[in-house]
C-alpha cells in the first residue's frame, strides 16, 4: 500500500496499537466507532474533517476483520431495504438499529488537527469496565484522503488548492 494513502496510516496505527496490548483475546466481540474532533467529542455538518473520522472507523474495521478479530458491526439493519438504485443493509438511524449490542470492547479515538496533519489518538476499552485496554497515537496527512492536484472533485464540489 502507497505511503500517503489514509489506509496505510490507520494501518500503521492499528499495529501500534495492538503492540501495547498484553495476550487479547481475538475471539472477544470488538465494535468501532467513527473518530471524533477531540476538542468537542461532537460532529457537525459543516466539519471538513468529518469524513476523516468515519474513514478512520471502517479503515479499522476492515483491518481487525482481515487480521482475525471479531468484529460486530453494529449499524448493519435486521431487513434489507430494497430500494429503486440500490439495496440498503446499513444504517445510522439509532431507530431502525438493535438497542443492544453484543461487545466486550470498543474501539474508538479522537483526532486534532494541526497545520499539515491529524493528531489522532485511538484506545480498545474493555466495555464492562471502561479500562483502556490498548491506546495509541500518530499523525496522519491532512492530504491523504485526496491526491495532490490543484483542482481536485470532493463530495460532489469542485476543490481547488493552494499555489
Amino acid at each position: 500500500m502507497p505511503e500517503g494513502n489514509l489506509h496505510y496510516y490507520v494501518e500503521k496505527l492499528a499495529r501500534q496499537l495492538f503492540d501495547t496490548t498484553n495476550m487479547f483475546d481475538t475471539s472477544r466481540p470488538i465494535i468501532v466507532g467513527t473518530f471524533l474532533p477531540a476538542e468537542t467529542l461532537v460532529v457537525n455538518d459543516s466539519d471538513k474533517l468529518t469524513s476523516y473520522g468515519i474513514q478512520i472507523q471502517e479503515s479499522l474495521s476492515t483491518l481487525l476483520t482481515q487480521a482475525g478479530l471479531y468484529v460486530v458491526e453494529y449499524k448493519a439493519l435486521s431487513k434489507i431495504k430494497i430500494r429503486p438504485n440500490s439495496d440498503v443493509m446499513l444504517s445510522r438511524d439509532a431507530d431502525e438499529l438493535d438497542s443492544l449490542v453484543n461487545a466486550d470492547f470498543m474501539l474508538t479515538g479522537t483526532y486534532i488537527q494541526r497545520e499539515s496533519s491529524l493528531i489522532v489518538n485511538v484506545r480498545l476499552i474493555n466495555i464492562s469496565n471502561k479500562k483502556v485496554v490498548a491506546a495509541a497515537t500518530d499523525y496522519i496527512p491532512i492530504n491523504s484522503m485526496w491526491n495532490h492536484s490543484k483542482i481536485s472533485m470532493r463530495n460532489q464540489q469542485l476543490h481547488r488548492s493552494e499555489y
